[in-house]
């Protein structure tokens, strides 16, 4: 059987081994062009002035599968085999290998920046999208600084005792963990009395169930009787934290 090159028309001998192993693409060896061969087989010898037909040798069947020829080996075997596309089992390997690094990349992220990221208010709908759908749980929102103070002050609660109030409501875009309170009583002269954090499990220790968080736009009344000192308070300062 013959075929030709519809780039040069340059004409080749081809059997059907070569036909069947290469699915019918073959490279011209004259001018290096991918063609069908079987779209211009013919079992009668073109009659082209180019094609010296007769004296071209068969390409032998061990040769229907070569590695990328070069231009010397072409001239020699006068028909070359495109390498076969990649089986269905080599890209499923790929896409393996890319899966597992993209979950290896996430493992390292989370491990290191996880913490920070999730605290992003610009990233977290996105993780709470993610974990609504893998059903893992994030961490409590935190974001002291969004929380807005409407009232506060330091009363006497008696003779020996004094009373912090503080009413604050949460100005972020999520539910939040409530606050520690930091509270600094200061002497008349501007000097540090004393100091002492609270906890959220400290200021809601009273009868009934606290609130696991700190809703949204909602105020919140929080009342701290403190011992009162020895040395008269002179002004007082809070920080949330």
């Amino acid at each position: 059987m013959y075929t030709q090159c519809p780039e040069c028309n340059t004409a080749f001998r081809i059997t059907t081994a070569q036909l069947r192993l290469g699915q019918g693409r073959v490279k011209c060896s004259k001018c290096a062009a991918l063609f069908d061969a079987i779209s211009s087989l013919s079992d009668i010898a073109y009659e082209d002035h180019d094609s010296d037909f007769r004296s071209l040798p068969t390409l032998p069947l061990e040769q229907a599968l070569p590695p990328p020829i070069e231009d010397g080996q072409s001239e020699k075997t006068g028909i070359a085999r495109t390498p076969a596309p990649a089986g269905w089992f080599s890209r499923s390997r790929n896409f393996s290998g890319i899966v597992l690094l993209i979950v290896l990349l996430i493992i390292q992220v989370s491990r290191f920046e996880g913490a920070r990221l999730v605290q992003n208010p610009d990233l977290r709908p996105w993780f709470e999208e993610f974990c609504g759908r893998v059903r893992c749980a994030l961490p409590s929102y935190r974001d002291p600084a969004a929380i807005e103070v409407l009232e506060r002050s330091l009363e006497p609660a008696g003779p020996q005792a004094l009373e912090f109030r503080i009413v604050m409501i949460n100005g972020s875009r999520f539910d939040q963990t409530f606050p520690r309170i930091q509270l600094n009583l200061i002497r008349f002269n501007g000097e540090p009395l004393a100091q002492r954090v609270f906890f959220p499990e400290e200021y809601f220790s009273g009868p009934g169930s606290p609130p696991a968080l700190m809703s949204v736009g909602k105020p919140f009344e929080i009342r701290l009787e403190i011992v009162n000192p020895a040395t008269d308070v002179g002004g007082y300062n809070f920080r949330l934290i």
